[in-house]
């Protein structure tokens, strides 16, 4: 017998250009947002842990920043486990992050290179991997993933 999560559905202010660029690489993969987003945000909410904490001056700084640019922003309503949903706000809270904010940097560190530089940008490189599966397998000696097929060799001879 399988148990299902309980869902809670949570509304996001974020930017609609970070909305449509996240939307531009989970279509293609076949991705269901809701789905996607419970899956990985728990790993998200990791990193956030081990960050860290901001200093009051800077949680205001981007609560007003925030609300400066409120106009802007898209509501964006996501279905959530309830758990996960309870995590990352215990985590905002702790970290002194706008849970909006949170959010909005975590969809955009799917789709833009990490600052530190440290690897690609997690959904253009899986969709690369997607439409050519095989873009890191030539190395010069002109093998191919095909070769384990390939009996050239053999005639009616043998």
């Amino acid at each position: 017998m399988s148990k299902t999560k309980r869902k809670t559905k949570t509304t996001f202010r974020i930017d609609p250009e970070v909305l449509r660029k996240f939307q531009r690489f989970i279509e293609p993969l076949g991705l269901r947002r809701d789905k996607y987003v419970n899956m990985i945000l728990p790993e998200a909410i990791t990193w956030l842990r081990r960050a860290p904490k901001n200093s009051p001056t800077a949680e205001r700084f981007w609560k007003s920043f925030r609300d400066l640019r409120g106009g802007s922003h898209q509501k964006v309503a996501i279905l959530l486990d309830a758990t996960v949903l309870a995590d990352m706000n215990a985590a905002c809270a702790e970290k002194h992050i706008p849970r909006d904010q949170f959010f909005e940097t975590f969809l955009e560190s799917l789709f833009t290179q990490p600052a530190n530089g440290n690897g690609p940008a997690p959904l253009p490189r899986a969709l690369d991997l997607i439409e050519d599966p095989w873009q890191d397998g030539d190395d010069g000696t002109g093998q191919t993933p095909f070769d384990s097929i390939i009996m050239s060799d053999f005639t009616e001879d043998d």
